[in-house]
């Protein structure tokens, strides 16, 4: 399983904090955080002044990162890892949080034929990121007060450059990708109540799905991992509803590919 941090995060935040080394340890399979580039490469990374990037394609992330192949790089990392470590190729999957979740939308949509299932936690796709070559099975988490993805949308302010920009309502953005990934439209309530709802929002023949847990009150944070210390005026507040961690490992297992490189999957 590939683990992608979040802007200024590292593979260490990603392993422990958000409890995959453990879960890794728990259930037997072999999880890998790479880090991303940092815009002063000479410099010692820092959240706030020289955070540890993934170019998603953006002009912004492409300048900042050195123009990172970070597609090819995780290609590069496929592609060397059984020579390291027996894995079933059949069984890869990639999950990743803000940044890292646009990371793991971009290789859904680059490379889907190498990816089981993908779950990306509090980021989005962008349009410039195309379309997957096939309904890849997708869980996404998000906060209903996450103030750098907000659910409905509106006027956000990096905390990195202090640049203010619009995004878009998270649902509408899902659905679009969910349609252009060649799943059946659904919006199936799975469970609600005053802490969370969680909804199928694509199905495809396959038996892939594309659903989403809204987490009520939570702001940008890895639901259920720990404090890494970034002040709530900045991510918003932190509370540990459900634990991701476990729940994405769920999921996950649900999942193989037929065949390595090949657009299909078969249910577990």
């Amino acid at each position: 399983m590939l683990g992608f941090h979040g802007a200024g995060g590292t593979a260490r935040i990603m392993l422990h904090h958000s409890r995959w080394s453990h879960h890794a340890e728990l259930q037997g399979f072999v999880v890998v955080a790479p880090q991303g580039t940092p815009p002063k490469p000479d410099e010692k990374p820092t959240f706030r002044f020289n955070p540890q990037l993934w170019n998603l394609g953006s002009p912004a992330l492409a300048t900042m990162t050195h123009q990172a192949d970070d597609v090819g790089f995780v290609r590069a990392i496929l592609d060397a890892l059984p020579k390291q470590v027996n894995i079933d190729p059949r069984r890869t999957y990639a999950t990743g949080f803000s940044n890292g979740a646009g990371l793991t939308f971009l290789l859904a949509a680059e490379m889907g034929d190498r990816l089981a299932a993908i779950s990306p936690v509090a980021g989005l796709p962008s349009v410039q990121m195309g379309k997957p070559s096939r309904p890849i099975p997708t869980y996404c988490f998000y906060g209903s007060l996450d103030p750098l993805v907000p659910w409905n949308g509106g006027e956000v302010t990096s905390p990195w450059s202090d640049k203010s920009s619009i995004r878009p309502a998270v649902l509408e953005t899902i659905q679009r990708w969910t349609h252009d990934s060649g799943f059946e439209l659904s919006h199936q309530i799975l469970q609600t109540n005053d802490a969370l709802e969680e909804v199928q929002l694509g199905k495809a023949p396959t038996s892939a799905e594309m659903r989403y847990t809204l987490i009520h009150g939570l702001g940008h944070h890895w639901p259920g991992g720990k404090d890494v210390g970034v002040p709530v005026e900045i991510l918003g507040p932190r509370i540990k509803t459900i634990d991701a961690t476990e729940r994405i490992w769920g999921f996950f297992q649900r999942y193989r590919l037929k065949e390595p490189g090949v657009r299909s999957q078969e249910p577990e």
